[in-house]
């Protein structure tokens, strides 16, 4: 295993140290409601809540994130986040090995993180093909062919490394990470824990 996780995951002894860490992750400046805007709240020890004190709402650290509505402990979101991004040889079968997981569970947060990678990889990678209104010499056209190419060498890529894929898309923006980052490290993976836990309304 990656010395990257084991420096990692000896900062947090305990599942509360992982949720503090994904708190300032997704709260830099302190507590923000996401339905009134209000910055105070009274935490639910039982259930892991932070009730706004205007409005009354009850928000998780994950609610309306990539992870809403995990049942899972912050401790593997975190391990698995850095165990991906850093190892090459990852599958869904070793993870759910590693923590003992059903292979859908561990199916599931793998496509969550490569979903992570998307954003930032940038929203280029989903664009596959050039609009026709474009002329041939325009910038962007030539952007969309190098995406195009980029896409096609991730198909064949992931084709000789899993044996089935049913979601493309998602393998690419894999490959494009892996790409782009090279090793990854601490910043590199630290963004995308951000974008995990950033709150979206959609």
């Amino acid at each position: 295993m990656s010395t990257y996780i084991n420096d990692f995951m000896s900062q947090f002894q305990d599942e509360a140290a992982c949720r503090q860490y994904m708190f300032q992750l997704r709260w830099p400046n302190g507590f923000c409601c996401t339905r009134c805007g209000h910055d105070s709240a009274s935490y639910i020890t039982t259930r892991d809540l932070y009730e706004c004190v205007l409005c009354k709402a009850q928000i998780s650290i994950t609610s309306n994130t990539l992870l809403h509505r995990t049942k899972l402990p912050m401790s593997y979101w975190l391990f698995v986040f850095y165990w991906f991004t850093t190892e090459q040889n990852c599958s869904a079968r070793k993870l759910s090995g590693l923590l003992s997981i059903h292979y859908r569970t561990a199916l599931r947060m793998m496509h969550i993180v490569r979903e992570a990678m998307r954003d930032w990889n940038g929203t280029a990678t989903g664009l596959l093909s050039a609009p026709a209104s474009e002329e041939p010499s325009s910038p962007m056209t030539v952007v969309h062919r190098a995406v195009k190419r980029l896409g096609a060498r991730a198909r064949k890529h992931m084709v000789s490394k899993y044996r089935r894929i049913r979601y493309w898309q998602r393998y690419v923006d894999e490959f494009i990470f892996r790409k782009q980052a090279g090793v990854s490290s601490f910043e590199t993976v630290e963004p995308m824990l951000h974008r995990a836990v950033s709150f979206s309304s959609a």
